[in-house]
């Protein structure tokens, strides 16, 4: 599977996150910023229900949802 949403996409779904943030938040932020694609929604679903302490840390939960779908590291828009 090769992602089709873009680090444009991210970024515009997870602009104005606070550190720490819980995944409750990071999905009501995402949805408060309208026209999130389809994707980044369905990869955001998928994080664990946890607190983020960073970007970094978040990202890195990201890059797992995609692996455990079989997107290789290198095709991951994070």
């Amino acid at each position: 599977m090769q992602p089709g949403a873009t680090k444009d996409d991210y970024e515009h779904a997870l602009e104005g996150l606070v550190y720490p943030t819980s995944k409750d938040h990071i999905l009501r932020t995402a949805r408060d910023h309208g026209g999130i694609d389809s994707e980044v929604a369905s990869i955001l679903e998928q994080l664990p229900e946890r607190s983020f302490d960073s970007l970094n840390e978040l990202n890195d939960a990201i890059r797992a949802a995609y692996a455990a779908g079989g997107v290789p590291g290198q095709s991951v828009p994070v």
